[in-house]
């Protein structure tokens, strides 16, 4: 497993645009951050999901890199396009956790979110991620469809988490603990789900809207 994100590591030094998408993920952690200062609960959710989201945008420059001619025609493919990128994403999902939960304890010491509603946002948290490592493995194959899909289902998980609760996010009083171990078993699952729809769309050939334009002419 180390030997395979050592790989990912180099291989994400030769990606074409290395600092759009570190850029995009600075902006996200610094949005997330935004958030998090907002001391509305609501808020916590669309930070964490950004926090999420953050370390997930730099997996795109191993994805890039398995574009390629070169990568096309290596015996190595499937590993670099099943194992190695799952792995590299669980990676990145629970750097987005410590960033989160980083996020969550400040808020905690500052009293700005009642202990009783933090299980119940990991929980939350949990749920999306499940739905973000769905999408990121369907996305590079069918990027329009899977996009739309996304956005519905992280709209409908979002509502109806809110609308579970009448509102009240203390209101099931889920404790802290509880709210951490089913986040962190949401994650393992959705990184499950990311290898076998991985495996499942293998064949696929890659969606050309969800590539760059400097690199349409590689596939």
């Amino acid at each position: 497993m180390i030997k395979d994100l050592k790989f990912a590591f180099k291989c994400m030094k030769y990606a074409y645009n290395k600092k759009m998408i570190c850029g995009m993920s600075l902006a996200f952690i610094v949005l997330g951050g935004i958030q998090f200062c907002s001391g509305r609960p609501l808020n916590y959710i669309v930070g964490g999901y950004m926090l999420f989201a953050a370390p997930c945008l730099l997996c795109q420059m191993y994805q890039v890199t398995n574009m390629s001619k070169l990568v096309a025609s290596s015996p190595k493919k499937r590993t670099m396009q099943i194992r190695i990128l799952t792995l590299l994403n669980l990676l990145a999902v629970l750097l987005g956790f410590i960033l989160f939960s980083f996020g969550m304890y400040i808020v905690y010491r500052k009293n700005q979110c009642p202990v009783e509603s933090i299980g119940y946002i990991y929980i939350i948290q949990g749920v999306m991620d499940i739905i973000m490592l769905i999408y990121m493995a369907f996305s590079y194959k069918h990027y329009i469809i899977s996009s739309i899909i996304f956005f519905c289902a992280f709209m409908a998980a979002f509502a109806g988490s809110i609308g579970i609760a009448g509102g009240d996010l203390s209101k099931f009083n889920i404790s802290v603990p509880v709210g951490v171990g089913i986040a962190f078993v949401c994650i393992l699952i959705g990184s499950f789900a990311f290898y076998y729809v991985s495996k499942l769309v293998y064949k696929a050939p890659m969606d050309k809207y969800a590539i760059a334009t400097q690199l349409r002419s590689e596939i």
